[in-house]
This record gives C-alpha cells, structure tokens and sequence, in this order.
C-alpha cells in the first residue's frame, strides 16, 4: 500500500494511508472530478439554497452522505472514485409506484443477465453452426466478449419509484425527487470541493440503489433501436422470448413498423423453438429447442448475450465485427476479443 512499493495486483487502500500521502493521490482525484462533473455530467454543482427554492416549486431534495474508493491498480496506479451512500435513502415508498414491498423492491433495482445455463447452450453450438444449417451462408461461426466502460455513467438517473412510466430528475422541469450527494469531508477539507457546494445526481452515479435498475433499462433501449449496418444492408437486434437477455440480429425489413413513426419499434420477443437441418448429434434436438429461437419469419443471423455491462457476440465475423461498430457507436468499449479457430473460448 506504501507510494513506492511494488504494485502486483489491485488494492484498495484506507483512507488514512490516502491522508498521510494525498499529494500522490491528488492527480486521481481531479481525474474523477472533472470525469463525473464535466466529461460524464453525472453531478452537477448546487447549493443549499438553490435545493430550498426546488423544495418551494414542490421538489423533494433527499441528501445524503457520499464517500471515495481508493484503490492501487496492478503496476501502481492510483484510482478515486466518488460514489454515494446509497444505504442512507429514505426506503418508503411513494403513492403509485411500482415497488410494494421490500421483496419487490429489491427484484426490481437490479439489471438482468443472461442465465447461466442459456449462454452454455449457445456457446455449445459455435462449432455446431453450419451443420445445423443456421450460419445462412455468411460463413463460420465465432465470439467476441467485451465489456461497457463505467456502465452505469452511460445511464440518466431514472424516477426512482416509476422508471418506465414517469419522467426522472433530469427530464421533468419540476422534478418530484433529486437526491443530492454530500461531498466527501476529506476533498472538502483538501480544497478539492468548495465549502457549502452539494453534489446532484444526474446519472446513476454508483452506490445508489436503483443505478444497475437504470442501466438495465437504458442498455436495452439503446440495443433494441440500435442499427447494424454491414454495406448496404441493415439489421435490428430483438430479445428471445426465453430469456430477454439473449438478443438475436434479424434484418431491419423484419421488424414491424410503428404506425405512428416511420421507424421500426421496439418488437415483440422472438419464439423459443428451432427449425435446424438434421443434426448429426442425437441430443442437439432435446436441447436446442429451449434456447434456440428461429421460426420461418425471423431467423436470426447472430446473438448478443448480455449479462450487466459484459456481452458476448456470436455469429459470423463479418457480422459480429458490424455488431461491435454499433455498440462502440453507443458506448466506450474498455475490452474486446475475438475467438478465432485457434482460440478458446473466454
């Protein structure tokens, strides 16, 4: 933990040791600031009478205590990050939300992922892919895995009871709830922070409970409207119906249209049942059908598996290298690999 011991892997380090060597954890500190204030746009700047003058127009302003995470990275960098006490929110339940019971509330602030035993089954059919006849003449199929850079921070702070049906803090001109962060007494102290500033949450800033919730949703939108292009062709990703976190790539004219728009909404999930030609393995039949979702309509050219901010892509490479130019459009992918033949799988 000591500024000029070798760093092997990461550590997080007590904030009496960051005191009594803050000059070297100084530059980390600015770094996550201006990332969370600026770059990100995750807090916003307000104070105590800026929060009464909301109360007054009908604005409940719920504060609560913020804290930093220190931690050594392996080769001896230095990493700050601000994150909120989300323990200290008040856990009463507004009239009308969707939360009615502790039990709820929980099954409903977290973000999906794949079930395990469904991204087995996928992967097992890899190698299995133009023997079933479902590669449709684009070649061989292969994974790429990646993982969604500080995830959450891509995600606007949604309203906290009714996510889906009624507008956050940062899209409502009177929003019904802010929470507002305070700032961490050692940057304060340190300069880092004026005295008599709070910090307000515009994104899921993390340590907030409802923050994975809010991904969840977002990263589904942003999948479900996002448009694949490979040359002049394009394609829409749509959830299997066994599991909506198993997106599967069909072509845009497949998708129904919105008679209200001129563009594709977002679809109904695809049935779970298989039409594969005659595998040579005895067990793929009993086993396929539960995951595998193609029908006469819609057979899907590739999968997107999704668990929290990691993906797994499978498909022809032309295809999947299409899928990560839309993802990368979206979002700062931190990690990408591609399994060639002569790989395993991660």
């Amino acid at each position: 933990l000591l500024p000029d011991l070798e760093v092997l892997q990461t550590h997080t380090v007590p904030q009496a040791e960051v005191q009594k060597y803050f000059h070297l954890w100084k530059p980390a500190v600015e770094e996550e600031l201006e990332s969370m204030l600026v770059t990100r746009q995750a807090l916003r700047r307000v104070t105590l009478a800026e929060l009464r003058e909301m109360e007054s127009r009908g604005t409940r302003a719920v504060i609560i205590p913020s804290k930093m995470v220190w931690s050594r990275k392996s080769g001896g960098r230095f990493k700050a990050r601000l994150v909120a006490c989300g323990n200290y929110l008040p856990q009463d339940t507004a009239e009308g939300s969707d939360l009615k019971s502790a039990a709820s509330k929980r099954s409903m602030l977290y973000a999906a992922g794949v079930e395990t035993v469904h991204l087995r089954m996928l992967l097992s059919v890899l190698p299995k892919a133009t023997e079933l006849g479902i590669d449709q003449g684009w070649g061989p199929w292969q994974g790429a895995t990646l993982d969604v850079k500080t995830a959450f921070l891509n995600s606007q702070l949604l309203h906290r009871s009714c996510p889906r049906t009624k507008p956050g803090p940062t899209e409502a001109e009177t929003p019904e709830e802010i929470i507002v962060l305070r700032p961490p007494k050692l940057l304060v102290e340190r300069g880092m922070i004026p005295k008599g500033i709070l910090l307000a949450c515009s994104k899921a800033v993390y340590g907030l409970d409802q923050s994975p919730r809010d991904w969840g949703i977002t990263r589904d939108q942003e999948l479900a409207w996002m448009r694949v292009l490979v040359g002049d062709k394009a394609f829409r990703l749509r959830p299997a119906a066994c599991d909506p976190n198993v997106w599967g790539l069909i072509p845009e004219e497949d998708c129904p249209k919105d008679p209200a728009s001129s563009g594709p909404k977002v679809v109904p999930p695809m049935p779970c049942r298989v039409r594969a030609a005659a595998p040579s393995d005895p067990d793929v039949e009993e086993w396929i059908p539960e995951i595998w979702s193609l029908s006469a309509e819609h057979n899907p050219l590739a999968w997107v598996v999704v668990y929290v901010d990691d993906m797994v892509i499978m498909g022809p490479v032309v295809l999947i290298r299409a899928i990560l130019s839309g993802v990368r459009a979206v979002w700062t992918v931190s990690f990408s690999h591609l399994t060639l033949p002569t790989n395993t799988v991660k």
